[in-house]
């Protein structure tokens, strides 16, 4: 309609515009239907680590929202998880095996991507929170062990999974410096 369009431009935004949103609003969406399908198959193969048919639509959710979130110019979205797919496509071709470990891990990154779309969600210009991006760098460490095939197995009692641990030296500089002080 003439009428709408003049109104759009008016207002500043076009036709293409809308087109636009109209398409990103699709793939958060989507993106939120396959982060739920990833983790249903996350969860899955604690019981089936052998399932291959999930490990590989853990795959493809992966790779499609990287897919997508390149046509948008997602940047961040699309690098990391680049890594996780470079990771479930060793895990595919058998190269990596599956275990409690790497589906923690996994799930962890699911969160993640989840983190960076809703973030998109609610400002698709905004660039992540310093907290989002310290979580991102440590998931992305520890998934380019996997990647490198120098993966260590982080202690299934490790509830932070090894990311927030303090370092050992710390430890025993606040120990000396706690007797130090009580003497």
């Amino acid at each position: 309609n003439k009428t709408d369009c003049q109104t759009e431009r008016r207002n500043g935004r076009g036709r293409d515009d809308m087109e636009l949103d109209h398409a990103l609003q699709t793939f958060l969406m989507e993106s939120r239907e396959l982060l739920v399908a990833m983790e249903e198959s996350l969860l899955g193969l604690e019981s089936s680590p052998d399932d291959h048919d999930a490990i590989n639509a853990i795959f493809r959710a992966a790779h499609t929202i990287k897919g997508s979130g390149g046509m948008f110019g997602l940047d961040g979205i699309v690098a990391f998880t680049h890594v996780v797919e470079n990771v479930l496509d060793r895990v595919r071709s058998g190269e990596v095996p599956i275990n409690v470990d790497l589906i923690a891990l996994l799930l962890l990154c699911r969160d993640h991507i989840g983190t960076l779309v809703e973030g998109i969600a609610a400002d698709s210009t905004a660039q992540p929170d310093r907290e989002t991006e310290t979580t991102g760098a440590l998931l992305l460490n520890q998934l380019r062990a996997y990647q490198d095939g120098t993966a260590a197995p982080v202690p299934a009692d490790d509830e932070d999974y090894g990311f927030f641990a303090e370092p050992a030296d710390a430890k025993e500089r606040s120990s000396v410096s706690a007797v130090a002080q009580s003497e």
